[in-house]
Formats: C-alpha cells, structure tokens, sequence
C-alpha cells in the first residue's frame, strides 16, 4: 500500500497547479461575497449587593434597577446580589468578600459595581471599612481590567443617623484606596417614601427607576469605548 501511494503521489506533482478540470485558472470570488463584519460584543458589568441589586423586592423583577441599566445601556449583566449581605454582616451567611472569592467576575469583565452597606449600619465601621477594601482586592485580583464603581450606602429610613454618616465615610475611604469610583447614595431616599416598598425597607418598582436613573450616567462613563 505504501508504495502504491508513493506512485500516486508522484503523478499529482507533475500536474500544473492551481488549475481547474477544464484546465483554465480558477474561478474568482464573486464580488460582494466577503463577510460582513461582526458587531462588537457589549460590554460585561458585574454587579454585588444586597437585596437593592437582587433577589429581593422588585430587585429580581425586570424593573431593577440593575436590569433597567443594562437595557438601557446595552450591556451584557452578571447579578451576583444576595439579599440581607454587607460588607462584614454575615447573617444569611453571604458577604461580600466572600461572594467575590465564591462567585469571581468574569476575566473579561469592563465594570465591577459593588453595591450597599445598609445591613453593616449598626456594625464597627472600622471593620466594615477593612472588609470593604479586601473586598476590592479580590475584584482587583480577579479582573484586572475592569473599572470598579462603588455605591452606597443606601438609606431607606426617612431620617438619618450619625451611623449612617459613619458608614459612608468609612466606604469612600475604602473606595479611594482602591482607586474606585465612589458614588454617595446615602440620600437618595431620604424624604421620598414614595420609592419604598410596603414593607418600608425596600424599593419599589418607581424606587428602582430612581435608582437607574441615578446610576446609569456614572456607569456609562466608566464604559470602554467600543
């Protein structure tokens, strides 16, 4: 068998090449048949918190507002929200670093958000403000690239407290260590019951919209050109 291959093989390089059956050259391309270029992946943004980002009340709904920014943004959402999670508070046996350490953005993730700390309100903010900034490490370590936003804390009683104060100085210091976006959102519900669930601590659908309003622009600045 091996040397009857060899024979044919032999005839093959003997015939001109790049010819077609009928001897003459080969047929050209058709004009016009060249693929069309594909359409650019959207951006990815993962997205950690609590019950605000999901699941939670109106949060895992198509109204969140989470899902109402990336529609409105046109990107691709990882939702790793944990109802009743904080920075330390590990109650429901979630907090944030280690839902990052269990559930890791993507490597090719364009915008990490970290969203919260109204469950960490009656913890030591000085605890809360080390769990914050190895929270960020481990975002950094994961996806490198990535831009990473932080808001918080929300704030759905009708007064504030001196805590809550407390709380978000001790998350911005964090965030500007990590050299992060930090968006103060300890206000946005003050004075606007109307944006409050019935069960007067979470959002609800008009809340969310609020919500994404507030964060789409920020968000969409962080975002890679494309």
């Amino acid at each position: 068998m091996r040397g009857r291959a060899a024979a044919v093989l032999g005839v093959l390089a003997l015939l001109p090449a790049c010819t077609s059956s009928n001897g003459s050259e080969p047929a050209a391309e058709p004009a016009g048949t060249a693929a069309a270029p594909s359409r650019p992946e959207p951006p990815v943004v993962v997205v950690y918190g609590d019950s605000y980002v999901g699941p939670g009340v109106g949060a895992d709904l198509p109204s969140g507002w989470p899902a109402l920014v990336a529609a409105d943004l046109n990107l691709e959402l990882v939702n790793h929200g944990h109802s009743g999670s904080g920075y330390t508070n590990w109650e429901v046996g979630w907090s944030y670093p280690y839902t990052v350490a269990t559930e890791t953005p993507p490597e090719n993730a364009d915008v990490v958000v970290v969203f919260g700390g109204f469950n960490d309100a009656t913890l030591d903010p000085e605890a809360v403000r080390q769990d914050a900034v190895a929270t960020y490490a481990l975002l950094e370590a994961a996806a490198p690239e990535a831009e990473l936003l932080v808001i918080g804390p929300e704030w759905p009683r009708q007064e504030p407290t001196a805590a809550l104060y407390t709380l978000r100085d001790a998350l911005a210091s964090a965030a500007g260590e990590a050299d992060a976006t930090f968006v103060d959102a300890s206000g946005w519900l003050l004075g606007r019951p109307e944006l409050i669930a019935s069960d007067g601590l979470h959002l609800n659908e008009a809340g969310h919209a609020v919500f994404a309003a507030q964060i789409a622009p920020t968000l969409a600045g962080l975002l890679p050109d494309r």
